[in-house]
């Protein structure tokens, strides 16, 4: 597993391309440690968190686990389910419409 700044930001990557691959739709929500929002909101581009969280609602919470959910009631736990393997890999970047944030790894 990747240990460098980025890895919050990755492991959002992997559970969107995961639930996509499960259901075939993109998460509406995914929680998320409320520092891991904090910091996308200081590190992402001017306008891209806005557009980020219009796409997927990030939600803190304290004991997060990047659970992702949909309206229908569907979920995927990347925290517990881990990674789903020889999924077809959707561009989450292009769906989201951002960049990938200025870490510094």
């Amino acid at each position: 597993m990747v240990n460098g700044e980025s890895r919050n930001w990755i492991r959002l990557l992997i559970g969107i391309k995961n639930f996509y691959a499960a259901f075939g739709a993109w998460p509406a929500r995914v929680y998320v440690h409320p520092f891991f929002v904090e910091a996308l909101r200081q590190i992402m581009k001017p306008g891209e968190f806005e557009r980020l969280n219009a796409k997927i609602e990030l939600v803190p919470e304290a004991d997060a686990t990047f659970r992702f959910e949909d309206g229908e009631g569907r979920s995927y736990d990347y925290g517990r389910e881990g990674v789903v393997e020889n999924f077809p890999k959707p561009d989450a970047l292009a769906w989201m419409n951002v960049s990938w944030p200025d870490y510094h790894d």
